[in-house]
């Protein structure tokens, strides 16, 4: 069993498929600042926790916009 810490931390691999879009898609949104990241070296990780709360205030923008 993985220790939450370690799980909470994701591959681009990991969060593309946790968000349903292809990896490429998941780059390109990385690079135009859209996706809270960090570097390890040259790996790109992703904070779970942080994700989630980058798609909530998606979310609430996209409302927003719509009403």
């Amino acid at each position: 069993m993985k220790d939450r810490d370690e799980s909470d931390i994701l591959k681009v691999a990991e969060a593309a498929k946790l968000l349903r879009i292809g990896r490429n898609q998941l780059y390109d949104a990385i690079a135009r600042g859209e996706v809270p990241h960090f570097r390890v070296g040259k790996n790109i990780r992703l904070s779970r926790v942080a994700l989630m709360r980058c798609l909530e205030s998606c979310g609430q923008q996209v409302a927003k916009k719509g009403h």
